[in-house]
């Protein structure tokens, strides 16, 4: 959101929430060449929980409800994309993050704050 650079770790896991179907994926060995990485494109508004980076997709698609809402712990990420894609992080310098890969207690925390009950 301000200006900070985000690093993201090669081969990272992550989870991925799909909007549309409201379900929430683990996805592994994510590099570069993924293709959330031709949506998430400087600049997006990102947000953090705990150790947690939650990048909402910022290309919006065509649906019935253009921004939808996803409600987490109290917050409701706007999302006009199709995913939200959640890693872990690490603040190394005042303005830079490093993205590494969600562990799996960060995935079952991220899991049960979305009411997700599929994996």
């Amino acid at each position: 959101m301000d200006d900070v650079s985000i690093c993201f770790e090669a081969d990272l896991s992550m989870g991925l929430f799909l909007v549309a179907d409201k379900r929430l994926l683990r996805v592994n060995k994510v590099n570069k060449r993924h293709p959330i990485f031709d949506n998430i494109k400087a600049p997006f508004d990102w947000y953090f929980k705990n150790d947690i980076l939650i990048i909402p997709d910022p290309v919006p698609i065509a649906r019935v409800n253009w921004h939808d809402q996803v409600p987490f712990l109290g917050q409701n990420l706007e999302c006009p994309g199709e995913f939200i894609a959640f890693f872990h992080y690490e603040q190394k310098r005042v303005d830079g993050l490093i993205a590494s890969s969600l562990t799996l207690p960060e995935y079952d925390y991220v899991k049960s704050a979305l009411a997700v009950d599929n994996v």
